[in-house]
């Protein structure tokens, strides 16, 4: 997997974006699976990244991420535990394409289909996707009973019909926005 840890200096000033090309069209693929290693792109504890898949400045989706691996595998992971959590990022504009147990996740140190082991990924947005395939969930955001997710911003994505269970799982959650 692609593993961004944080950045020194990442902040709401000094943001990171990471986008293709004028005119590429790119595919990260691979098939990973695991609870500790199963996404193909894993924010660990990264803050104040922005993965824009528009290869033009618009709402294009250019940019296909794929994961084929099955059971706890995601195609983007949004990890928090050990301490420290995934704050203040955006996915947007991204064909997701996976087979496991989520497109997008963020949650704890493990991918698990058990609500309660994350520690707080905060002010997340997840904007103008498409997520193909056939995982159970579209996207799952979940933080714990102590440590409650806010703010996270769900909006005009795109859900394909080979989705298993849902669309968006999300628990423990506080000041959530999901719009269509």
């Amino acid at each position: 997997p692609i593993v961004i840890n944080q950045i020194t200096g990442a902040n709401a000033v000094n943001t990171i974006t990471i986008k293709p090309a004028s005119g590429a069209t790119p595919t990260i693929s691979g098939t990973v699976a695991g609870s500790s290693t199963g996404a193909i792109l894993k924010f660990n504890g990264a803050d104040y990244i922005t993965l824009d898949g528009s290869n033009n400045n618009t709402d294009s989706r250019n940019l296909t991420i794929q994961n084929s691996g099955t059971g706890a595998s995601v195609v983007v992971w949004l990890s928090s535990g050990s301490g420290v959590s995934s704050i203040n990022n955006t996915i947007k504009n991204c064909k997701i394409n996976g087979s496991g147990l989520a497109g997008i996740y963020s949650s704890g140190a493990s991918i698990t289909a058990s609500l309660g082991n994350a520690i707080g990924n905060n002010n997340n947005s997840y904007l103008n996707n498409e997520f193909l395939g056939t995982p159970f969930y579209a996207l799952t955001t979940q933080g714990s009973s102590g440590n409650m997710n806010t703010g996270t911003n769900i909006s005009n994505n795109v859900i394909g019909s080979g989705v298993k269970r849902g669309g968006i799982l999300a628990g423990y959650e506080s000041n959530i926005t999901v719009n269509a």
